[in-house]
């Protein structure tokens, strides 16, 4: 995670509540292309945010139970010595299910909080930070 998060985290607080969704929902998309296509849960999740903005109760507790069993698939992966490339790419399906969950949910945590879990999505945040600090920079 590069130093500059703190700044962007605090910079993505200062907005109001729909503009860090609508900007999140675009670093949303940009981590699952990253990911080179997704699980279809997480597929499920992309769209019904861009179609209504939301999650519903039940597609909230859908990603959660998603990324506990991510994670605990991605635990086994590298518990049982397999290749990075194998394990990691559950364990950062859980990280944007997560995200995803925490930012669009019925109880919509703080965008900052989504913003540190979909860092630790992809390797070194790659690309993350400067989209959602362009899309910040466009605002203004």
């Amino acid at each position: 995670m590069d130093e500059n998060a703190p700044r962007v985290a605090g910079q993505l607080r200062a907005l109001a509540p729909e503009i860090q969704r609508a900007i999140l929902a675009k670093a949303f998309a940009f981590t699952a292309s990253r990911l080179g296509g997704v699980a279809a849960e997480v597929s499920e999740l992309l769209n019904a945010i861009q179609t209504h903005g939301k999650l519903s109760p039940e597609q909230a507790a859908k990603a959660t139970a998603f990324a506990a069993e991510a994670d605990k698939r991605s635990f086994q992966l590298e518990e049982a010595d397999a290749p990075r490339s194998e394990w990691l790419k559950p364990l950062s399906e859980a990280r944007l299910a997560t995200a995803i969950a925490m930012a669009f949910g019925p109880h919509p945590e703080t965008a900052s909080g989504a913003y540190y879990e979909l860092l630790r999505s992809l390797d070194h945040g790659a690309g993350i930070e400067r989209l959602i600090e362009a899309e910040i920079s466009a605002l203004k």
